[in-house]
């Protein structure tokens, strides 16, 4: 009886050490997270959606491929640019993320539908989202436009996805500029449903365009309608031309 008693309680001191290890590796996963965020597939996500982390997950799985299956256990890789471990760390962290994004899309899927269709926003970030006067260089912006995060929070209360739509490519400029900002956004450049409708086209999918350079066709083409095309300058030229003596 002291023998198998002794036995249990062996088991579970190792179970116990073990949960401890493990929770240890998903705390120092966390942190590897949190250091490193651009590299954990964000630009990937954005064009890719879920699909962008798995790629993610094939370039880390193919690199333990290497390791562990086509060579021998330390065997000399060449110029590694990573310790396996940070290999396994980053493999862990990708598969939680699309766990993550798996379970938010789900739960969106699984939710009773609202008496109202979801509306999806497109929403232009220079000149709409952030003061602009002309192109100032890469990854210089102006402040919020007055109003935009009261309107962004309305768009979000309502249920409604916010695509921010760029010609920007500094994509994680713009994503550090309105989160330091906090205004609320689902996606950039990016909309789920163009995949699940398989569309190629660059152009997101939307119910609604906003943009500062957009003018809204009303179902007919008049004369009048081209004369407004023709003349069109966005609002912050207009306003530049108004005042000259302002501008540097």
């Amino acid at each position: 009886m002291d023998k198998e008693l002794n036995k249990f309680e062996t088991k579970l001191c190792s179970d116990s050490a073990h949960d401890a290890a493990f929770a240890s590796l998903l705390k120092e996963v966390h942190e590897k997270k949190k250091s490193g965020t651009k590299r954990y597939g964000e630009t990937a996500y954005n064009s890719l959606g879920i699909k962008g982390i798995f790629v993610d997950i094939n370039r880390k799985y193919q690199r333990l491929k290497r390791w562990f299956w086509d060579s021998e256990p330390g065997a000399d890789l060449g110029q590694a640019t990573e310790s396996i471990e940070d290999t396994l760390l980053d493999f862990a962290a990708y598969c939680l993320l699309m766990l993550m994004e798996y379970r938010r899309t789900n739960r969106q899927e699984m939710s009773p539908p609202s008496k109202k269709e979801r509306k999806t926003i497109a929403i232009d970030f220079d000149a709409t989202i952030a003061i602009y006067t002309g192109w100032k260089g890469k990854g210089v912006f102006g402040p919020p436009v007055p109003g935009v995060k009261e309107a962004l929070e309305r768009f979000h209360k309502e249920g409604a996805l916010i695509i921010i739509n760029t010609t920007r490519s500094e994509i994680d400029e713009v994503r550090k500029y309105l989160q330091g900002h906090h205004l609320p956004f689902d996606y950039i450049n990016y909309n789920p449903a163009n995949q699940e409708q398989q569309l190629s086209g660059a152009k997101v999918l939307a119910d609604v365009y906003i943009d500062d350079r957009a003018i809204g066709f009303g179902g007919r083409w008049t004369d009048e309608y081209v004369e407004r095309v023709l003349s069109f300058k966005p609002h912050w030229k207009r306003e530049r031309e108004a005042k000259p003596h302002e501008q540097q």
